[in-house]
């Protein structure tokens, strides 16, 4: 539900930012689970890289920042993709053309703002839940290290 939230959201910035009118299909439907499922599947992979490397012992933040780092380019290729897809709808001419505007320009401007938002702010917010994660965490087992700054393969090291 959050991430569909979010996807209306972010084709409704690119409604915003071009002056023409939308309509009602350019807000919900078939594209908007299309952009669902590239954003969600960008921030999958960005938190799987992110948590592999924390694993491997890099701190929290650098391992967000380097996964972003590392998926920045596919995730720019693929959005580049995915918005050239729909640019013809966004410059359609003829019959029914404003109708494909909508949803083009709805899309394109929609999928840029998903993939600025990904770049940016799923690193944020793997770091931000996994430290408060942690926290919790220690609090519950009673630990009085700071767990937060241990990787999971010293902490394993330290039950041992």
């Amino acid at each position: 539900h959050a991430a569909l939230s979010l996807i209306c959201a972010t084709i409704r910035v690119g409604c915003l930012a071009v002056p023409r009118r939308c309509l009602a299909a350019s807000i919900v439907g078939l594209p908007s689970m299309r952009q669902m499922g590239l954003a969600a599947k960008n921030a999958i992979l960005i938190v799987e890289f992110a948590e592999a490397a924390w694993q491997h012992g890099d701190s929290i933040r650098a391992a967000a920042i380097n996964a972003a780092r590392i998926r920045f380019r596919p995730i720019l290729m693929t959005s580049i993709a995915f918005i050239a897809g729909v640019l013809p709808l966004a410059f359609a001419t003829g019959a029914g053309a404003q109708s494909r505007i909508a949803i083009g320009t709805a899309v394109a401007g929609g999928m840029l703002t998903a993939t600025v938002l990904a770049i940016y702010y799923i690193p944020m917010f793997f770091d931000m839940v996994v430290t408060i994660a942690e926290r919790i965490n220690a609090k519950w087992h009673g630990s009085t290290t700071h767990s937060h700054s241990a990787t999971p393969v010293e902490q394993q090291e330290q039950q041992a």
